[in-house]
């Protein structure tokens, strides 16, 4: 039985299901008890193409000018509309640190000194609608986490290389064919996790310059090959290329020594190299819907790998020895 969603408390204390307003998700010790016009509020702007941006003007609580008072708990808002516009950062200062947008924004701007949001992360999902205007990105200088999802972008917004404490970028589901822009990722000198669900067809060398990188995603491209640099990010942890055109694998990625997850499914994969037994620290790898027809027996040197972890069609898992099986089968046993 699915579990019904908790409502969103709107940010003066009462519930609504409106996504059309601004809310802040309740805090372990609830809602505050706060007076009409003294709650923390923040004043979403809504507009339509070719309007000036504002069509209307919607606050949570009264119509006084946007504020969030110091003593509130709360750390997160959600704004929906077409124009997602912050007006005064001043009045979210060390309060906001998570900012979240859905639904066909065109364009967001944050007015005054964005550098005082202090915002910790950015989420924008845009359900397929073309997201115009980022002009007041680069200017967060604060952000950790930003996520572009579903905004129709056709290129990497540069303003993203001026944020150099990010750590964490999601791109997925855009319109990015070629990341010609790349090269400009070696800025990001503390980017940790990186996902790229796109339409891109090769990955520029120049990726390999975040050595940083422990978690790179890779999925829903239209990629033949990973590429030998791979072996220069020697603490990836987790790699997935899922739903590509992928042939082969090479040599270099048996140098990630701490990989720990490695989704392959979807591809083209004919055979599989000998050298997975270099890979000690695996304990996920998936297969499935590839063109193999049998699996390598150094599987049995992953001793982190269950049978669990390895996910693969039946058939193909009973190519491997007895004895490989059963220790997979005892892995699975075995208190964590």
């Amino acid at each position: 039985m699915p579990q019904r969603q908790r409502p969103w408390s709107k940010i003066d204390g009462s519930e609504s299901n409106d996504p059309d307003q601004v809310f802040c998700p309740e805090t372990e010790a609830g809602p505050p008890d706060l007076a009409p016009g003294t709650g923390p509020q923040i004043t979403l702007l809504k507009g339509a193409k070719g309007d000036g941006g504002v069509s209307q003007r919607d606050t949570a609580g009264d119509s006084s000018p946007a504020k969030i008072n110091h003593d509130s708990d709360h750390r997160a808002a959600v704004l929906c509309g077409h124009t997602a516009c912050v007006p005064h950062p001043e009045a979210m200062v060390g309060r906001v640190h998570r900012l979240h947008i859905h639904r066909h924004a065109d364009d967001f701007c944050v007015r005054g000194n964005a550098a005082r949001l202090h915002l910790q992360k950015l989420s924008i999902n845009n359900e397929g609608t073309k997201l115009m205007v980022l002009n007041s990105l680069k200017k967060m200088v604060n952000l950790s986490e930003l996520e572009l999802i579903r905004c129709d972008l056709e290129r990497i917004p540069h303003s993203i290389f001026s944020l150099h404490n990010l750590q964490e970028l999601d791109l997925k589901d855009n319109n990015l064919k070629t990341i010609e822009e790349i090269i400009s990722f070696q800025h990001l000198h503390r980017l940790v996790c990186l996902k790229l669900w796109n339409k891109i067809e090769k990955i520029p060398s120049q990726l390999f310059y975040c050595r940083k990188l422990r978690f790179l995603d890779l999925s829903h491209n239209n990629l033949t090959h990973v590429p030998a640099d791979i072996g220069f990010l020697q603490n990836l942890q987790y790699l997935a290329v899922t739903a590509n055109r992928i042939e082969n694998l090479p040599n270099e990625l048996f140098q990630c020594k701490k990989l720990r997850t490695l989704n392959l499914g979807n591809n083209c994969l004919h055979s599989l190299p000998s050298r997975f037994g270099e890979l000690c620290a695996l304990t996920q790898l998936e297969l499935r819907a590839n063109r193999l027809e049998c699996l390598p027996v150094e599987l049995g040197e992953c001793r982190q790998l269950k049978r669990s972890g390895l996910v693969v069609e039946e058939d193909l898992f009973n190519t491997l020895p007895t004895e490989v099986k059963e220790q997979l089968w005892k892995a699975d046993k075995e208190p964590a």
